[in-house]
């Protein structure tokens, strides 16, 4: 990357909140990215209910002495019981996550689809979504028993080895979205060559969105102390009640909001990255000054 492309940290900082209110407004003008979102969690929520009540029944329905919890490890069978939900979260948001890409994909090419014609896209590619969901949900659950296992230089080389697997696979659902490819590891290996063509800026993609996190996390703490304190001084259960029913509306809508316009983030990037072509809702000299592909056929 040549001299002309090394931009100040506070220029990359300025353009990755511009990029975020680029995806701000494509999703309000374009309702049905919100609408996919709300669906997958309407959709995992009530399998994650279902999967949890199987697993109790199951539990129940094991003799006395076949699983057991002891210091702190519980056997083999009852912990692959837990596990499973961690298979369905990763499937379903991945599974959705495909769809809003498909719609944001045509989009960026000027086109407008059904969310019908999003979720057939996303069934179409469900043998790859199911296959990376899978490899996604294993890493894991294995970074998160070694984690539990080592020492701290241990836990510091896990940390390290989960964040360099989170950029590798970064643009997975984009790559298996615009392929044929199903196989996992070839997936998140075009993802991290996509992620290193514009490694100096990917990094920067979705820190707009952090600072936005980062704003709404404390203006929430605040609003949570504030609720609690007047449930507690006011002697009030009804006051209590309203601010947990208030929480989980605000934080369901907030992780659906989030999630939807890293989505739309993610695919932008992808989408330049590998056809440099402009997307469509997104400003021409912001894209190309935060996206230069170092390919030359890409450039």
């Amino acid at each position: 990357m040549d001299k002309s492309t090394k931009r100040p940290l506070g220029e990359k900082l300025s353009n990755s909140a511009k990029l975020a209110r680029a995806a701000w407004r494509i999703l309000k003008d374009d309702k049905r990215l919100i609408v996919i979102s709300i669906i997958s969690y309407i959709t995992g929520l009530l399998l994650l209910i279902g999967v949890i009540a199987a697993t109790f029944a199951l539990l129940f329905a094991v003799p006395t002495g076949s699983y057991e919890i002891d210091n702190g490890s519980i056997n083999n069978f009852a912990y692959l019981l837990l596990i499973i939900p961690v298979f369905i979260v990763y499937f379903i948001v991945n599974y959705f996550n495909g769809a809003i890409a498909y719609v944001a994909l045509r989009r960026f090419d000027g086109e407008k689809i059904t969310i019908k014609q999003a979720l057939a896209a996303a069934s179409k590619k469900s043998v790859a979504i199911f296959l990376f969901s899978s490899m996604q949900a294993t890493i894991g659950i294995i970074l998160q028993i070694l984690e539990e296992h080592v020492p701290l230089a241990g836990k510091i080389a896990v940390w390290l080895t989960g964040a360099a697997w989170n950029i590798a696979s970064m643009f997975s659902i984009p790559v298996i979205m615009t392929s044929d490819q199903k196989n996992p590891l070839k997936v998140v290996k075009k993802s991290a060559t996509t992620f290193k063509s514009i490694w100096q800026e990917s990094a920067f993609i979705g820190l707009g969105l952090g600072i936005i996190s980062l704003l709404f996390g404390l203006a929430f703490l605040i609003i949570m102390f504030a609720i609690g304190y007047a449930a507690v001084m006011l002697d009030s259960l009804t006051i209590g009640i309203a601010g947990i029913v208030f929480i989980i509306i605000v934080m369901g809508a907030y992780t659906l909001v989030i999630s939807t316009l890293k989505t739309i983030l993610m695919t932008a990037a992808y989408h330049y990255a590998t056809t440099n072509k402009l997307p469509a809702g997104f400003d021409e000299e912001l894209i190309r000054t935060m996206f230069r592909p170092k390919k030359k056929w890409l450039a």
